[in-house]
């Protein structure tokens, strides 16, 4: 999602993860880069598997997330044409202020 500033994004991602969160059997793992200011209500649900701050806390976040993304093709590799069924349910990462990683040219 991108835009100008002021014009929403928050607001949206916000709504979003409210609808995921109160949905259930989903694992969120949310990046907020304002120090937790936009995301941080959701970090003490049960749902949040990781909630990173930091740039440091994003590589980490990112190093689980494609650990899991691994197993599951893995899995999905044992089983083709089979659908994947994990206890593990949806898996969702949900950055905000990006730009505040990539750095600007």
């Amino acid at each position: 999602m991108a835009g100008i500033s002021g014009g929403g994004k928050s607001v949206m991602i916000r709504s979003i993860l409210t609808s995921l969160a109160g949905a259930g059997g989903q694992e969120l793992y949310l990046c907020d880069l304002k120090g937790g200011v936009e995301l941080g209500l959701f970090k003490s649900l049960q749902c949040v598997k990781a909630f990173a701050t930091t740039l440091s806390d994003v590589l980490e976040t990112a190093t689980v997330i494609k650990q899991e993304m691994i197993r599951r093709y893995s899995v999905m590799s044992m089983k083709i044409g089979l659908k994947l069924s994990t206890s593990n349910g949806t898996c969702l990462t949900v950055s905000n202020s990006v730009n505040r990683i990539i750095p600007s040219e």
